[in-house]
C-alpha cells in the first residue's frame, strides 16, 4: 500500500506543480499556504505547504470533518498515521528530512446540491491546526470549475482573481492556537457534477487480451448528465461502450478520454451501469500480459472519485494456472476450458488505487477449440471419403460410450470428496494458507464436475427413457454433494478471515463432516443403481 500512495502522490505532484501549486525550489521559504481544488466529479482536495518543524508534526482538521475523510498523502513521508483526538483529527508525519512538508488530503460529501437554486454549497476550513508552528501569514486558494458563477462567499478576504478562483492571505495567524476559520462559497456550474460511484468492476480476458470496465454509478447533484468522460489508462484502445440494454454511442475525445453518450439523461438521485471495453496494448503499465504471467500494478480509475466496492474478475482461456497473489476469493472453472478468479477491494480511492497489485502464472497450452476448426475439416474429409452402403448398427456403441463417461466423471466427484474428507479431518485445515488453496480448488473442479455430470445424465435420459428417472436422481445426488462442498467453505470462511477462533472452527468441521459423507453416501447408492439399470 505504501508504495502504491508514495508512486501516486508522485503523479498528483507533478499535476499540482504544472498548476503552480508546489513551489519551486527557489521558493521554498513563502508562507505557509493551503489549496482547495473541486474535481469534476465532486471530491474536494485539500493541499497544505507548511514549513517543517524538523520532528514529527501534527497537522490538524476539526473533528466534524472526519466523517467525510477520503484519504491522505504526504510527499515527504510514505506513511502518515491518522490520529483521533476530541476536537480534531491528526494527520501526523515525520519532517525531519525536509525544510517544507506537502500534505495531501481527499474529502467526499463535502459539496452540497441545492434544486431550488441549481447552486452548489461548500464549506471547509481555510486553513489547518498545526503545534508547534509560530505566527506567520497564510495564503488561501480556492478552485473552482472555470464556469463557476460564485454568489456568496466568505469570509470577506477571499476576492476572485481569477475566472472560478478565490484567494486571499490570513494576516499574522498562529497556526498552533487560534480558532480554526470556514470557508463557505456558494456557486453555480454547468460543468460540475455530484457522482457516486456505487461499484466497479474491472474484468481482463486471455489470450483475448481485453479488458472491461463496469461502472455502477448515481448522480447526487449537479444538471442533468447526458455523456459521461471516462479515463482511459495508458496503453488501452477503446472498442466500444454499452449500458444493461446495448451498445452506447462512445468516441476518443482530444485529451484521449472515452465520451460516452448515455441513452437517457441522468438526473439527480438516477443511477446507470456502464461498461467500456478496450484492447489492452504493449504500452500499458497499468495491466501487463505477458507469456505465462499477467500482472495488473493498480486499479483503473476512470472517474476521479472513490469506490465502494471494486471487483476483480481475470478470465483465462486456453491455458493452465500456476500461481496467484493475493489469495482469490473465488476460484471457478467453466466449461469449456476456462478458469476465472475473482478479486474484491473495498473503498478504492484515487491515492490507494496504485496500491492494489495482482500477479498471475500461468501455462499456455494448445487449447482443443483453439484447433476445432481444423479436426472438423480433417473430419469431414475422412467421412466423404469413406462414405459406404454397408449398415452398422450404431445404438450400443453411443450407449456404452456415454456410461462410461459417466462412470469416468463418478469417479472424478470419488476423488473430490476423498481430498475434502482429508482436509477437514486433518491438521492441513488449521493451517490458512494451505486449507484456503485446497478448498478454492475443491470448489472450482467440484462446480466442473457436477456440470459435466449433469450433461451426460441428460443424454443418458435421452437415449435410455427407462433410466431417465434415476439419471437424474444422480444428477441431484451430485448437486446435494456440491452443495455441502460451499457449505464448508461458509463455515471455514471466517477462520480463515481470522473472524472466528479455533476452537469454534472444531464444532463446524464436524456437522460438515457428517452432512458430505451423508450426500456422498447418497451419490453412491443412486450411481449403483443406475448402473445396474444400464447394464
Amino acid at each position: 500500500m505504501r508504495r502504491g500512495r508514495l508512486s501516486l502522490f508522485a503523479a498528483l505532484a507533478i499535476m499540482l506543480l504544472s498548476l503552480q501549486i508546489i513551489a519551486p525550489a527557489s521558493a521554498l521559504e513563502q508562507a505557509p499556504r493551503r489549496v482547495i481544488e473541486i474535481s469534476e466529479n465532486g471530491l474536494v482536495y485539500v493541499y497544505d505547504a507548511l514549513p517543517s518543524t524538523g520532528d514529527t508534526m501534527k497537522i490538524g482538521f476539526p473533528k466534524e470533518f472526519l466523517k467525510n475523510l477520503v484519504n491522505y498523502a504526504c510527499r515527504e513521508d510514505s506513511s502518515p498515521k491518522l490520529v483521533i483526538e476530541n476536537d480534531f483529527f491528526w494527520i501526523t508525519v515525520n519532517g525531519t528530512s525536509s525544510t517544507e512538508i506537502h500534505l495531501l488530503t481527499i474529502f467526499r460529501d463535502l459539496l452540497s446540491w441545492s434544486p431550488t437554486d441549481q447552486a452548489f454549497s461548500l464549506r471547509i476550513p481555510a486553513h489547518p491546526r498545526v503545534e508547534d508552528l509560530g505566527r506567520s501569514d497564510f495564503s488561501v486558494e480556492v478552485r473552482l470549475t472555470s464556469d463557476a458563477m460564485i454568489a456568496e462567499v466568505s469570509p470577506g478576504w477571499l476576492n476572485q482573481t481569477k475566472p472560478g478562483m478565490l484567494s486571499g492571505v490570513i494576516r499574522d495567524l498562529d497556526l498552533s492556537r487560534e480558532d480554526v476559520t470556514m470557508v463557505s462559497v456558494k456557486f453555480s456550474s454547468n460543468s460540475l457534477r455530484i457522482l457516486d460511484v456505487i461499484s466497479a468492476k474491472l474484468l481482463v480476458e486471455i489470450p483475448e487480451g481485453r479488458a472491461s470496465i463496469s461502472l455502477r454509478m448515481r448522480l447526487v447533484g449537479g444538471s442533468q448528465l447526458s455523456e459521461v468522460k471516462l479515463r482511459l489508462p495508458e496503453g488501452f484502445e477503446l472498442i466500444g461502450a454499452e449500458d444493461a440494454l446495448g451498445k452506447l454511442s462512445s468516441s476518443v475525445g482530444k485529451a484521449g478520454e472515452a465520451v460516452v453518450r448515455l441513452r437517457q439523461p441522468l438526473s439527480q438521485g438516477g443511477s446507470d451501469l456502464l461498461t467500456i471495453t478496450a484492447k489492452v496494448g504493449e504500452g500499458s503499465n497499468l495491466i501487463r500480459l505477458g507469456a505465462n504471467e499477467i500482472l495488473i500494478t493498480a486499479l483503473p480509475m476512470p472517474l476521479n472519485i472513490t469506490v465502494w466496492t471494486y471487483d476483480v474478475e481475470i478470465r483465462l482461456r486456453g491455458g493452465e494456472l500456476r500461481s496467484w497473489n493475493p489469495e482469490p476469493i473465488e476460484l471457478r472453472r467453466e466449461y469449456p476450458e476456462k478458469t476465472i478468479l475473482s478479486y474484491r477491494f473495498d473503498h478504492v480511492d484515487p491515492i490507494n488505487a496504485g496500491g492494489f497489485r495482482i500477479i498471475l502464472g500461468y501455462e499456455q497450452r494448445m487449447s482443443f477449440f483453439q484447433v476445432a476448426p481444423y479436426l472438423i475439416l480433417a473430419t469431414i474429409g475422412i467421412v466423404a471419403f469413406s462414405i459406404t452402403i454397408t449398415y452398422r448398427p450404431r445404438g450400443r456403441i453411443v450407449e456404452k460410450k456415454t456410461s462410461e463417461s459417466l462412470m469416468d466423471e463418478a469417479s472424478s466427484i470419488t476423488g473430490i470428496y476423498q481430498r475434502l474428507m482429508d482436509l477437514i479431518s486433518s491438521d492441513k485445515i488449521y493451517d490458512r494458507g494451505t486449507a484456503r488453496r485446497i478448498l478454492l480448488d475443491i470448489r472450482a473442479e467440484a462446480r466442473e464436475e457436477v456440470e459435466k455430470i449433469r450433461r451426460i445424465v441428460e443424454r443418458v435420459a435421452s437415449e435410455e427413457p427407462k433410466a431417465a428417472e434415476l439419471a437424474r436422481d444422480l444428477a441431484k445426488a451430485a448437486e446435494d454433494i456440491q452443495r455441502a462442498i460451499e457449505k464448508t467453505w461458509a463455515e471455514v470462511y471466517p477462520y480463515l478471515s481470522r473472524s472466528l477462533p479455533r476452537s469454534r472452527l472444531e464444532g463446524a468441521l464436524e456437522r460438515c463432516r457428517g452432512e458430505i459423507k451423508q450426500a456422498y453416501d447418497v451419490f453412491v447408492s443412486r450411481l449403483e443403481s443406475l448402473r445396474r439399470r444400464l447394464t
